[in-house]
């Protein structure tokens, strides 16, 4: 008689996790649990890392998540208001890490620069406009 062999093979899956989704062309308003702006255009990815932070703070506080965080970035260049700081309410915790990470081969940068528009003038010189405030100078 011949014997059945059977093998079985566990494979180690990652643990649920809990993603929130950054994208230059997304919506503070949105949940930010979408990669993608849905068919009826009322939910997608949030806009700013600072929206994320904020949801992160609220999710921690209300105890609703207890799985891994990740808060994954989409190419784009980030411009910031003000500066984006990280304190003990936005740590993890050994049970419950916090991933920020730039999506599988995008090119994120978070700038706390304003961009100005500029055209080229007459003998070399440039031209630009700024909006109030955009311009600091020594006084």
């Amino acid at each position: 008689m011949r014997a059945l062999i059977l093998s079985l093979v566990f494979i180690a899956l990652p643990a649920s996790a809990f993603e929130l989704y950054i994208n230059p062309l997304g919506n503070d308003s949105w949940s930010g649990t979408l990669r993608e702006q849905n068919s009826a255009g009322n939910d997608g990815p949030i806009k700013t890392p600072e929206k994320a932070k904020e949801i992160i703070r609220s999710l921690k506080k209300s105890q609703k998540i207890k799985e891994p965080i990740y808060v994954n970035i989409a190419h784009g260049i980030y411009y910031l208001d003000h500066p984006l700081r990280f304190d003990s309410a936005d740590s993890g915790s050994p049970t419950q890490t916090i991933t920020w990470q730039a999506e599988l081969g995008a090119e994120v940068t978070l700038s706390g620069g304003i961009p100005i528009e500029c055209h080229p003038g007459e003998n070399g010189i440039w031209t630009c406009t700024l909006q109030k405030n955009q311009l600091i100078a020594n006084q």
